[in-house]
């Protein structure tokens, strides 16, 4: 009697053991030192490799408002450790980087880029998260002001994750299919990308 009561007991305490290490593997969650910050929301962790923000969109670094999202991701993760709750239903995105939030001292770091404007909503499916819902703070850091050095430079526009063509209006059919656009200045367009021919 004495051992079958210790045999089920063995049984339920191994059987235990691994639900909650299945749990465990469910959450996927990793961590690591950031070494190096591409832009808003793309960072490279140690170990892990480039790791895309989840739920978030980040301006690309070369415009105005990317070098200062750039820049502030830089100050608030570089060299430090993060941890990341990866995306189990989509774990890569189509440029291979890992799909995760990410946390800093278990403080969201898509909340912290929200809330300061450094990020906007990026909401796709699949993905096992909810949609940010944060209200964005009002600073005086992330607006863009209009002096007299650029009301007369041209700006062109570009679509972002496609990177090859410049167009010269954000009516134009090309960039209908684009999740988001960044205007550049003339002459940065001209040098690395072509032009569209269907804004003519």
């Amino acid at each position: 009697m004495n051992v079958k009561l210790i045999f089920l007991i063995a049984l339920v305490a191994v059987t235990m053991a691994f639900t909650f290490e299945s749990v465990d593997a469910h959450k996927n969650e990793r961590a690591g030192i950031c070494s190096y910050v591409y832009d808003g929301d793309t960072i490279y962790v140690n170990g892990l490799g480039k790791v895309r923000l989840v739920g978030i969109d980040a301006p690309e670094w070369y415009t105005k408002k990317g070098k200062l999202s750039t820049e502030a991701m830089k100050r608030k993760l570089l060299n430090k450790r993060v941890t990341l709750d990866i995306d189990n239903r989509r774990i890569y995105d189509r440029y291979g980087r890992l799909r995760a939030k990410v946390y800093l001292n278990g403080n969201d770091i898509g909340v912290w880029l929200l809330r300061n404007g450094y990020a906007k909503v990026y909401y796709v499916k699949p993905t096992e998260f909810k949609k940010y819902n944060v209200k964005v703070k009002s600073t005086k850091s992330t607006k863009v002001t209009t002096t007299k050095k650029t009301t007369n430079k041209q700006y062109l526009y570009v679509a972002t994750y496609s990177g090859t063509k410049y167009h010269t209006t954000t009516t134009c059919h090309g960039l209908r299919n684009s999740r988001s656009t960044d205007s550049v200045s003339s002459s940065y367009a001209k040098k690395y990308y072509n032009p569209c021919y269907l804004c003519t």
